[in-house]
């Protein structure tokens, strides 16, 4: 079993191997905009680009990085996702399709690695399970620090974002802030909304451009 709550849940690994998803919690962590990605990116010639005072090498001459979805430790807070259930026969499989995914090398040194590979307990109709998830790897070299507020990550998710017309904003792969968008939809199909998230939606519709026709109005905020 795996619990997804990023992207996971809209395009999980072997979807023709998934036979059940359950909405599933995980306490004792939040979920947050905190992953430097260069995949949910896109080619500065195509990305919007347009704020130059984001942290230093998410914006280079070549490439527009943006940010993924990951985890802070919170006793106070609880993360809902989907628990993924795979047919047995396949796990293998999708376990090394998942840690290549997530940039997870069991042989690697941890502080080069996007994520960590861990066993967690979810609670999940009335009972816990054991599930496998990916979690952040807090001062790796693709970690962005907790203190960085939601108005530098909005300014990131915009500059990763396609521009409307470029050939990537037709790709059915999510960059940028149609990322924290899909997000946001896929929690809510499964009856969540998550505070931090609206809230990163509205840092983002802050800032008037092209680009807030991606972004749906926020129904809470922090």
């Amino acid at each position: 079993m795996v619990f997804a709550y990023g992207s996971l849940i809209a395009t999980p690994e072997y979807s023709e191997s998934v036979v059940d998803k359950t909405p599933a919690v995980l306490k004792g962590y939040r979920r947050e905009f905190n992953k430097r990605s260069p995949g949910r990116g896109c080619p500065r010639s195509q990305a919007y680009a347009v704020f130059d005072d984001v942290p230093e090498g998410y914006l280079t001459d070549s490439w527009a990085f943006s940010l993924a979805v990951g985890t802070v430790q919170s006793a106070q807070d609880v993360i809902y996702g989907v628990a993924l259930a795979y047919e047995p026969s396949n796990w293998a499989e999708v376990i090394r399709a998942m840690d290549r995914r997530e940039g997870y090398d069991p042989r690697g040194e941890r502080a080069t690695l996007g994520y960590l590979r861990t066993e967690v307990r979810l609670s999940m109709e009335c009972t816990e399970v054991l599930a496998t998830t990916y979690l952040s790897n807090p001062g790796g070299v693709f970690d962005l620090p907790e203190s960085t507020s939601l108005d530098v990550r909005a300014r990131i998710l915009i500059n990763g974002t396609p521009r409307a017309g470029s050939p990537l904003s037709r790709d059915l792969k999510v960059r940028g802030i149609e990322y924290l968008e899909q997000l946001r939809q896929q929690l809510r199909f499964v009856g969540h909304i998550d505070a931090l998230l609206e809230a990163q939606a509205e840092a983002v519709l802050a800032y008037d451009g092209p680009w807030v026709s991606l972004i749906t109005a926020p129904l809470i905020s922090l």
